[in-house]
């Protein structure tokens, strides 16, 4: 998982950003859920970037994030799903899938 800015990320396919602190234990718990969906989906054309909120308040700000763990699923540079919260691996998968099969 990279620790890069979210202009960055924008690219071609779909990509999970994680908008997370060093501080919250949610955030804590949501990162092995992450590293297995990168590797189970490493042939996709899928990532996974982490964005600490602490070293990138612009971004979290502009977003409107308000709660942390907040995953956007971006495809092609939109975003096209959000989630707040610790969300389990399947429903993440799912999603995940749901538009790589639409590419």
């Amino acid at each position: 998982m990279d620790n890069i800015t979210l202009p960055g990320i924008l690219q071609k396919g779909i990509t999970l950003v994680d908008f997370w602190a060093p501080w919250c234990m949610p955030c804590r718990t949501q990162i092995p859920i992450l590293h297995e969906l990168e590797n189970e989906l490493r042939n996709e054309s899928f990532n996974v970037v982490k964005v600490n909120i602490e070293e990138d308040m612009d971004t979290a700000t502009q977003l409107s994030i308000r709660a942390i763990p907040a995953l956007f699923l971006y495809k092609d540079g939109k975003i096209v799903e959000r989630f707040s919260g610790v969300q389990p691996k399947a429903q993440l998968l799912n999603s995940i899938k749901s538009h790589l099969e639409t590419q």
